[in-house]
């Protein structure tokens, strides 16, 4: 079994695990994330924060611009602030502010799901997203509960490397890559924008939560790993385990 791996994003601490391992890995980022240039809206609703019963952040980019703002202010407001993930939970600690989070939820779904219904009925909730996002949190709630939507932040498609795309392909062709690695929706987007003609054969497909799952799945592909903990070292160890044991 080939042992090169295709990772959708930047080299970082996934693919440093991946290679101290022993695999090759691959990189090719297929979005990028930008702020938004406009945050008038963002000012005005931190200005009426005091109106909504409770706040949702499940990304840490959104936390962050909204986090720039809300820091001045927080002292003052009384709702909770429902948090999902590791890296959005610590930017609020840093920070010095309570959140609502659970180390056993690991989608947007099951953060719902671990907040008693009597919180959430009748109340008036502000999202904070990306353009890209699955939505969940409204549509989960829209029978029973006000949510007000905004989008902090954008995520696009990054220029493509033509030459390393076509390399890409030939190899993905030829069965020449193990394994490639999801760590969102919108990522599995963009790598179907870019390899249109993917079949996927023998190749592992592998995601780092339910969510993403989910949405491979949605696109007629097979997904064969998912972490059992949706958290960077959890996924590369994961799958070092998985494909070791496929290899032998």
């Amino acid at each position: 079994m080939e042992t090169e791996i295709l990772v959708v994003r930047d080299y970082d601490y996934f693919s440093s695990i991946l290679t101290e391992q022993g695999f090759s890995v691959i990189n090719f980022p297929t979005i990028k994330t930008e702020k938004i240039i406009d945050c008038a809206e963002l000012d005005k609703i931190i200005s009426e924060i005091e109106t909504f019963d409770g706040i949702f952040i499940t990304s840490p980019n959104a936390a962050e611009p909204f986090l720039e703002r809300f820091k001045k202010t927080w002292e003052n407001y009384r709702g909770k602030i429902y948090v999902l993930g590791q890296r959005t939970n610590e930017l609020f600690k840093t920070a010095g502010i309570e959140t609502f989070s659970s180390k056993d939820t690991k989608n947007a779904a099951e953060l719902l799901d671990s907040i008693p219904k009597n919180e959430l009925e009748s109340k008036k909730f502000l999202y904070l997203r990306g353009n890209r996002s699955l939505r969940i949190i409204p549509e989960m709630l829209r029978d029973f509960a006000e949510v007000k939507e905004l989008i902090v932040y954008k995520t696009a498609a990054t220029p493509t490397n033509e030459k390393q795309s076509d390399k890409i392909k030939e190899k993905l062709r030829n069965k020449k890559i193990a394994a490639i690695c999801f760590f969102s929706p919108s990522g599995v987007q963009g790598f179907l924008e870019n390899f249109a003609e993917f079949e996927q054969s023998t190749i592992k497909i592998a995601a780092i939560g339910k969510t993403t799952a989910r949405y491979i799945e949605d696109k007629n592909l097979r997904i064969d790993f998912i972490a059992e903990n949706p958290v960077t070292k959890d996924f590369a160890n994961g799958l070092v385990n998985y494909l070791r044991r496929e290899i032998e």
